[in-house]
């Protein structure tokens, strides 16, 4: 699975984290769960809009896109309802695609986090389950994460077992257009506690 990969010539970088569960997904807890996220992170339901010599994200009320197979959509288009985000799923892996337009591949663990909480929640209940460092839908969004949300982050430190899958190649939506970079996502096992 590829890390970064283009959207067109004119959208090149989408980055895809990936979250891979020990059970397959249950696609009811994934729906619910983001559902949570678009709900807790409104400034990224937005669309990509040209004004003239400008490039101005602008609110988008369409529900963000969950696609079978773990298959990328082209962000920023119909098959993404215009969103610059949107979810995978396939076996028991979940895949978050977002534009480098509107965050990093840091500053994506902060949704990552609150999309797998309320994933694990909603599938087996609350069950002890922290919510420390975690965004929740029901928590307050401050001025300050308004002006500037999801910042660039360092890396964690390794909690559990994080690996890269293999990559056989970045891709293009655009068949013309080459990609100049490609990187490996962090994959992230979660476990049911027993």
């Amino acid at each position: 699975m590829p890390l970064f990969y283009a959207a067109s010539e004119n959208f090149k970088n989408t980055i895809r984290f990936s979250i891979e569960f020990a059970e397959d997904v249950a696609t009811d807890a994934l729906f619910h769960a983001v559902r949570e996220v678009q709900a807790r992170y409104p400034y990224l339901s937005v669309r990509l809009q040209q004004e003239k010599e400008n490039w101005v994200l602008e609110r988008n009320l369409q529900p963000f896109v969950i696609s079978e197979g773990n298959r990328a959509v082209c962000l920023n288009s119909p098959e993404s309802n215009g969103h610059l985000l949107a979810f995978a799923f396939g076996g028991n892996v979940v895949s978050v695609d977002i534009s480098h337009f509107i965050c990093d591949g840091n500053g994506l663990l902060p949704l990552v986090k609150t999309l797998a909480y309320d994933y694990i929640r909603e599938r087996y209940g609350d069950g002890g389950i922290g919510t420390e460092g975690v965004w929740l839908a029901t928590d307050p969004i401050s001025e300050e994460e308004y002006r500037y949300p999801l910042p660039a982050a360092p890396l964690p430190q390794a909690e559990g077992e994080f690996h890269p899958p293999k990559m056989d190649s970045p891709f293009t939506f655009a068949p013309d257009f080459s990609i100049a970079a490609a990187s490996l996502p962090i994959i992230c096992k979660y476990r049911r506690a027993t």
